[in-house]
């Protein structure tokens, strides 16, 4: 939810004030505590629609994006499991100098109501605070004066006691109601889903610490991928357009009902207890799908499509775009998914209820499987439907294996292509790569050439016929750069210190904007930002 957030500017405190007249009814704000703490109100067609939900049933906020339970006053995700968080009604709020919104606590602004009520809603209102009401519109003067009644009194106390001192010193004023929906966060353009497919851990993750870190992973993305479209590519609507999905298909093995990891626990040895959990706990999860591959497609299609078919219920007018995001062994579990998408599928069951326009894998073993099986080569590598396929990795990453020397295993091996930094600013020691690069001999093939090429330079294969396969193949699987295979570049620290990088890549991507800005630039359209290129 921090994409939701936007500061409110500071307002001037004259003393005088009345309610603005409106030609509609005034709407009571209502708002959710967001990660940081810190207490957003909802646009304003939410608050209208839960101060007027009196059904019991959930109320879908924020771009059909979370519901509400109105009666135990909490938030939740519409399409994934999350900590609920608290929702508040907010007819009074207390204003700080620096333009924040705090609510006053529905107990005590219950109470502030019943009393303000009891006022005549004609002349001007003295209190030791400036009130602005907002709702109905009585006029009151900030006065040091002694209050005229008992309910002015009262009324002083209230707002006295409500006034958090301690903490922000000055107030700027106290609203019944509000006035400011001009600058909270206006609802999202969303014109990409993407669905976002963990990798191995998961189950580990979950049991440790009570959820897998695919969630908080995905709003890492989410608020990464604003912040560079806003940045570098410059085009009004883009930043807020792609909503992330996670796919967390952890619980698989235990709906499968016969407990592998407690068996695998039971079985391991005494020794090096903490290596054992690692092996057991993650590393398994890798012949477990090789062992039950269909019970884990039938369960993550089933993921997929009840998400999508969630999102197309709360927004029926969506015409986007679908990309499915996988990282590590979910690389493996999408593209066999995917593979299946055809026309003679005969199991209902894996059935996806769309068909994605991309498909990005990163630090995924997706070739190591393929080139086990032995029966996924050339042609048989495509994958229906898609348009574009993209298999990117740290060049660090151990887990990470390529794709396209599978594709011919007779061609010659074509470096991956250099995906380049955020912003397109290579770090210092690539440039300096590059630059020896340009002095070595004019017949060495670069990155960006294409796979033909590259494979006129091998004596011992047929070059028409392994450009013509290499070819056809790479076009159908990525007409859009006719190349499959992206590495990123590594970072100063991690060309030097190879151990420790290697150690670390495989699970660096969720915060390495690079591969955030290249992801972002695929959905989008757009191969580098401002001048559409790639390179």
């Amino acid at each position: 939810m921090p994409w939701l957030q936007r500061k409110v500017p500071e307002a001037k405190n004259t003393g005088r004030c009345k309610m603005t007249e409106t030609t509609s009814a005034p709407v009571v704000p209502w708002a959710y505590m967001s990660p940081d703490g810190e207490w957003t109100i909802f646009p304003k067609e939410d608050c209208d629609k839960l101060e007027h939900a009196m059904d019991g049933n959930p109320v879908v906020v924020n771009d059909g994006h979370f519901q509400v339970d109105v009666k135990n006053r909490v938030m939740t995700q519409l399409y994934w499991e999350d900590d609920a968080v608290p929702v508040m009604r907010c007819n009074w709020l207390f204003e700080t100098r620096k333009g924040k919104f705090l609510p006053i606590p529905e107990p005590e602004a219950n109470a502030i109501s019943a009393l303000w009520s009891a006022l005549s809603p004609e002349g001007e209102h003295h209190f030791c605070e400036t009130i602005q009401d907002h709702i109905t519109g009585r006029s009151t003067v900030l006065s040091s004066a002694k209050p005229v009644d008992d309910v002015h009194d009262l009324l002083n106390k209230s707002f006295s006691q409500c006034t958090p001192r301690q903490k922000h010193r000055h107030c700027n004023a106290i609203h019944h109601g509000f006035d400011r929906w001009a600058d909270v966060a206006v609802h999202r353009n969303i014109q990409h889903l993407v669905f976002v497919v963990h990798g191995i851990g998961a189950t580990y993750d979950k049991r440790k610490h009570g959820k897998g870190d695919i969630y908080g992973q995905v709003v890492e993305l989410q608020a990464n991928s604003e912040e560079l479209i806003a940045k570098y590519l410059e085009t009004p609507g883009d930043a807020d357009s792609i909503l992330f999905i996670p796919v967390d298909w952890s619980t698989v093995f235990e709906e499968m009902g016969d407990n592998l990891h407690a068996t695998f626990d039971r079985m391991a040895l005494d020794s090096i207890p903490n290596i054992r959990e690692i092996s057991n706990e993650l590393l398994s999860d890798v012949p477990v799908y090789m062992v039950r591959q269909t019970q884990v497609l039938r369960f993550v299609t089933k993921y997929l499509n009840v998400r999508y078919t969630r999102y197309m219920e709360t927004h029926p007018g969506f015409t986007g775009d679908v990309t499915v995001l996988a990282h590590s062994l979910g690389g493996v579990i999408s593209y066999d998914l995917l593979s299946m998408q055809t026309e003679t599928l005969n199991d209902p069951a894996l059935k996806l209820a769309f068909t994605p326009t991309t498909y990005i894998q990163f630090g995924a073993p997706t070739g190591f499987f393929l080139g086990l099986r032995g029966n996924m080569q050339g042609d048989a590598m495509v994958l229906p439907g898609v348009t574009n396929m993209f298999n990117v990795f740290h060049p660090l990453d151990p887990v990470a294996y390529r794709l396209e020397p599978l594709i011919d295993l007779q061609s010659t091996i074509t470096p991956p292509f250099q995906v380049e930094a955020a912003g397109g600013k290579k770090p210092l020691h690539m440039r300096l790569q590059d630059w020896a690069d340009s002095i070595g001999s004019s017949n060495n093939s670069s990155t960006k050439t294409s796979l033909v090429t590259s494979n006129q330079s091998e004596p011992d294969a047929d070059p028409a016929d392994t450009a013509t396969l290499t070819e056809r193949v790479v076009a159908r699987m990525n007409p859009k750069f006719q190349r499959l295979d992206f590495v990123l570049p590594a970072s100063t620290m991690d060309a030097s210190l190879s151990m420790v990088g290697a150690a670390k890549a495989h699970t660096s991507y969720w915060g390495n904007l690079d591969f955030t800005y290249f992801v972002v630039s695929q959905v989008l359209g757009k191969p580098n930002g401002r001048d559409g290129k790639l390179d």
